[in-house]
């Protein structure tokens, strides 16, 4: 499977078909499809790239009465050098950390694959995870998904979240958070987030 340049000459008016030309098209688009199928890039999905002490093309969002929830790069890390730390010190913090881009898919089931683990001192009842916001082809949002998980350990431990979309999807944004749905305090941490059309 190769990809071939068509040429302009090839395609002119009244130039006939021919099976070459066939065969550069299958070929291209095989090519094409493959790709879609390779491991999607989240960017700056490993965390490497900082604006000070956050991470850079990541929107975060704290949401407390009082300062319950942080988002901050740490040295921590289980895929490069950093690793994005989300922490909740009061029992209402919550914290989102989602990607500024849209992120094409081709396909209404995905999973997104990362390395999450959780510090603190009852870190085994850290309830929290990953999110997929939903866009149509103009980027309308359409839903957004929590997947949360609870019990982490405190090592890095890889992570498979499935996700199955409505057939208008055409972009989805990722998340990282740290739920209200418990009274229970830490951190957790993610890194190596990508993902795969399934």
């Amino acid at each position: 499977m190769a990809w071939y340049e068509i040429t302009e000459a090839e395609i002119a008016p009244r130039q006939p078909l021919d099976y070459d030309l066939f065969n550069k098209i299958r070929s291209n688009l095989n090519i094409g499809i493959a790709a879609l199928n390779a491991p999607r890039v989240i960017p700056n999905g490993s965390f490497e790239h900082t604006t000070g002490a956050l991470p850079h093309l990541w929107t975060i969002t704290t949401y407390a009465t009082s300062a319950g929830g942080a988002a901050s790069i740490s040295t921590v890390s289980a895929h490069g050098a950093y690793s994005l730390k989300l922490t909740k010190s009061v029992a209402n913090g919550r914290v989102e950390a989602y990607t500024d881009d849209y992120i094409a898919v081709a396909s209404t089931s995905i999973t997104i694959h990362g390395i999450l683990w959780a510090t603190g001192a009852t870190n085994t009842a850290i309830t929290g995870g990953v999110s997929i916001r939903t866009f149509s082809r103009d980027q309308t949002v359409l839903s957004t998904v929590h997947y949360n998980h609870s019990s982490y350990t405190n090592a890095p431990a890889t992570y498979s979240m499935a996700c199955t979309m409505s057939s208008d999807t055409r972009f989805v944004k990722v998340g990282c958070l740290m739920a209200t749905d418990s009274t229970v305090l830490g951190s957790l941490h993610f890194d190596g987030l990508y993902i795969m059309d399934t």
